[in-house]
């Protein structure tokens, strides 16, 4: 548990070691809410860790954002599927605040963990509700983050384990393309279906 001190969670050091766990990284993505559906999309990024996310949800209200901020998401995982309730909103400038339980479905045995996440922009609306969101990496450094080393002993098994992230990189990209293709075709359903 993160100790509410900035002086005691950094080890009395908050410039130099301001998170030393990695507990925090920074996001910056797009929010639109219309019709009674939520769609949100953009990344994640730390030192180490370079994430995409998508989300949609239903949400009441109306509201366009851009914006950028902080998030306790975990960007060390292959694949993180988050359940989170949201509120954005602004008249030019703006902000948007998450809320949410991501679970891991390739890291066995890992418990669900609580994130949060406050971001602000521009902004125009008002916008409330729930959302799913998937994320996963799209690049990672060899460093593993967090601080730890994860530097490999030989050339082959350094060269074996970029193709195996690689490999795993695309087929989650893949997964999250099929997926956000299948939203996009449940919105176009409800647009359609609400003119008519």
């Amino acid at each position: 548990m993160v100790a509410r001190n900035s002086y005691s969670y950094a080890n009395d050091n908050p410039i130099t070691n301001s998170d030393p766990a990695g507990l925090f990284a920074a996001v910056a993505g797009y929010t639109v809410t219309a019709g009674g559906i939520v769609v949100s999309g953009g990344v994640q990024f730390d030192l180490d860790h370079l994430n995409y996310y998508y989300s949609e949800g239903k949400g009441v209200g109306a509201a366009d954002a851009i914006t950028a901020g902080i998030t306790t998401a975990n960007l060390d995982d292959d694949l993180s599927v988050t359940n989170s309730v949201y509120a954005t909103g602004g008249d030019f400038l703006g902000f948007e605040l998450n809320k949410g339980v991501s679970v891991y479905p390739y890291s066995k045995g890992k418990p669900p963990q609580l994130v949060q996440s406050a971001q602000v922009g521009f902004a125009t609306g008002l916008s409330v509700g729930a959302r799913t969101e998937i994320s996963g990496p799209v690049y990672k450094s060899s460093s593993g983050g967090s601080g730890s080393s994860k530097a490999s002993n030989s050339h082959v098994s350094s060269n074996s384990n970029k193709s195996s992230s690689s490999n795993s990189t695309l087929s989650s990209i893949q997964k999250a393309i099929n997926s956000i293709k299948k939203q996009l075709d449940k919105i176009q359903k409800a647009i359609n279906k609400s003119k008519n």
